[in-house]
């Protein structure tokens, strides 16, 4: 009966899954649907771009006239406020007498005044040159000094020098000449002569010189060998490989270390690792029984083999769980652990690795090292060899040239006497060059002579140039103090004129007829001389209005031309034409000018449309729609693709170029001749190209 009502649960439980999913496939679609971005769009259609060249600038007035007090006042009464109507000869501000406070300012600004221009008179110097005039004298001196050594090398002392120069080098060249003559005699003789004596000394020479021939090519083919290899410094090897053992040592220590400190977390996942193992045995058990029990219900013992297994199963899963509780809080502490030594075993291995690789290349430098020592030994003892041998060719030559001079003691003392007089010549043509040296001496006085004149001149140039300077400073003193005189003169005819002004008062009244856009004082404050009161807006003056474009811009416009104004307040009819175009300053832009009319304020803001143009375009779409990438201009449009459940909506780029703009359209240009496509124009959320999207209703 329990076999029965499991086999139905399960049944029961496929009929349900199958609905299920049955139920999903036939509303999949509508599911995806409902988690996709929502789009708005627009078909792209036929329409008008008015394009023009668009600015915006601030309203100025063509003339503005300022109001500004007479003397030291006191505002007793304003009579306007800003944006007031003003007619010529009408009462601004009443004024009265002011306080004493600005004439005691004015009298101890005077005070001061005097007193700099006084220190200035006293602090005045006079220029002195004295320095200046015994450094030209110094350097004056220094001049002569140079002249006079240059004048002991007269032209006939010169002439001298090199004619017994050029008759030393004659009489050394032609003693060189005899002693090499007398020198190829001997030689001739020492080579060509049949006396038994020399013939034995010269065939020792030739015997000699060709061991010395076989010990170099013994020693040059050693240099050879020696080039073939080279020696590697082991000391960095080792010292690396000592470093890295010791490094080692300290790692294995810190993972015992990290081993220690984690046992317990370890051996909780080993645990973990031993429970799940004994679950999935157990499980498989289970399943076994179960197999051989549906296929034969009434076998004998199969019925106690699966409550066996089952009771196993539970155990093992009862065992798991608790095991997996523990496991779960520690989870990230054994997580970390784990972490931590593969990372310090990792970090073993590579040390490891280090320790191997140099421990090869050292093996490798000592052995290319032996090599080494070996053939520079070899090439020693040959260079040693030939060294030997040289040194007993040299003294068979010598005795087969005591052989030749024996035999022929006229020729060899003749010899040496052309020798002795070859050095004496030596000395002489020596001393004579020395002579003919200094004469270089010549051309260094020359340039020290031209050097100090130049010099010279120099000094006294900027000591006449240092006395106009300061006589042009004295003068220009000579000015500021006429000028900080001038100035305390003005300070007192003003005092007085104060003084004689603070006996009456006055009303301020408007010179031209306006608008007032500034007033700077309150009744009861204080007004010093030359103070702007009230700034008046000259309404017959006019307005006008300016913004910079691009030169490429400037060329679709022309003086005279009429803006559209924005920006405009309801009511209010402004009008514009274009004045003037002016380059500006580098040459990459030029200001447009424009002459408003209508009812303006000074300081608003307005945006002009100059040049305009309507066109008309196949192609021409919200501006919102239009993106840009570094890739360039493009617009995202909806493809569909057909499903077995539906159709659905792809966003797919389309590149575009644009061809107008105005402020709220955009004419787009694609590679076809006509372009009707969906255009998204706005999204819930964010998408991305080529994902799937929904339409809105």
């Amino acid at each position: 009966m329990k076999t029965r009502t499991r086999k139905d649960v399960i049944k029961n439980i496929a009929i349900v899954f199958l609905a299920i999913m049955l139920v999903l496939t036939f509303f999949s679609n509508t599911i995806l649907n409902w988690s996709l971005p929502q789009v708005n769009g627009k078909y792209t259609e036929y329409g008008e771009i008015k394009t023009g060249v668009r600015g915006s600038g601030t309203v100025v007035s063509n003339m503005t006239y300022t109001e500004s007090i007479k003397g030291n006042r006191t505002v007793e009464m304003v009579y306007v406020n800003r944006g007031s109507q003003v007619e010529a000869g009408q009462v601004l501000m009443s004024l009265s007498v002011s306080d004493s406070d600005s004439i005691e300012a004015l009298k101890a600004e005077i005070a001061t005044l005097q007193e700099t221009y006084d220190r200035a008179i006293l602090g005045r110097t006079e220029n002195d040159y004295t320095s200046d005039e015994i450094a030209i004298r110094n350097a004056e001196e220094d001049l002569a000094e140079i002249m006079e050594e240059r004048a002991l090398f007269t032209d006939e002392y010169v002439a001298q020098v090199k004619a017994d120069a050029e008759k030393a080098k004659q009489e050394l060249e032609k003693a060189e000449e005899r002693v090499e003559a007398l020198e190829e005699r001997l030689a001739e003789i020492s080579e060509n002569s049949d006396d038994p004596e020399i013939v034995a000394a010269r065939e020792a020479v030739a015997e000699q010189t060709a061991i010395c021939e076989a010990a170099q090519l013994e020693y040059e083919l050693a240099q050879k060998l020696l080039e073939d290899v080279s020696y590697t410094d082991t000391d960095s090897l080792k010292s690396q490989r000592t470093a890295l053992n010791n490094q080692l040592d300290s790692l294995e220590k810190e993972l015992e270390y990290l081993e220690e400190d984690y046992a317990d977390l370890l051996s909780l996942d080993a645990d973990l690792s031993a429970k799940k193992t004994a679950l999935e045995q157990a499980t498989a058990t289970y399943d076994k029984a179960l197999e051989d029990y549906e296929a034969n219900p009434d076998g004998d013992g199969l019925l106690d083999a699966l409550n066996l297994a089952q009771t196993a199963k539970d155990n093992a899963q009862t065992e798991y769980d608790a095991t997996k509780t523990l496991w779960d809080d520690k989870e990230e502490d054994i997580k970390e652990a784990k972490r931590t030594i593969e990372a310090k075993k990792s970090e073993i291995s590579g040390v490891k690795s280090q320790i191997s690789s140099v421990s090869s290349r050292l093996s490798s430098a000592n052995s290319s090292n032996r090599k080494y020592n070996e053939r520079k030994e070899a090439v020693e003892l040959k260079k040693a060899t030939v060294d030997d041998e040289n040194r007993v060719l040299e003294g068979k030559k010598k005795t087969l040239q005591a052989t030749v001079n024996k035999l022929n003691k006229t020729i060899a003392e003749e010899l040496k006497t052309e020798k002795k007089a070859l050095e004496d010549l030596t000395e002489q043509k020596a001393e004579a060059d020395a002579k003919l040296q200094e004469l270089s001496k010549i051309e260094s006085l020359d340039d020290q002579i031209k050097s100090s004149q130049r010099s010279l001149e120099s000094m006294k140039l900027s000591l006449e140039k240092r006395k106009e300077s300061d006589a042009k400073a004295d003068q220009l003193e000579d000015y500021d103090l006429n000028k900080q005189l001038k100035t305390i003169k003005e300070k007192k005819d003003k005092l007085a004129k104060l003084q004689g002004d603070a006996k009456e008062s006055y009303d301020l009244c408007a010179t031209h007829s306006g608008t007032v856009t500034e007033v700077n004082f309150r009744a009861g404050e204080i007004a010093s001389d030359g103070a702007a009161a009230v700034v008046i807006e000259v309404q017959e003056s006019g307005y006008s209005l300016s913004f910079s474009v691009s030169n490429t811009e400037a060329l679709k416009v022309k003086v005279g031309d009429t803006a559209t104004v924005s920006d405009t307040y309801w009511g209010q009819n402004v009008g514009a034409v274009l004045k003037s175009i002016v380059p500006d300053a580098g040459g990459k832009t030029r200001t447009l000018n424009f002459e408003l009319d209508g009812n303006v304020n000074v300081g608003q803001t307005l945006t002009l449309l100059v040049g305009e143009r309507t066109t008309g375009y196949s192609s021409v779409i919200p501006k919102s729609a239009l993106r840009e990438d570094s890739k360039g201009k493009f617009v995202y449009i909806t493809k569909t693709k057909s499903t077995p459940l539906g159709n659905r909506y792809v966003a797919t780029r389309l590149d575009v170029t644009v061809a107008a703009e105005d402020d709220k359209n955009v004419a787009i240009v694609t590679d076809e001749s006509y372009l009707y496509e969906y255009v998204i124009v706005s999204s819930t959320k964010p998408f991305e190209e080529g994902g799937y999207v929904r339409l809105s209703d």
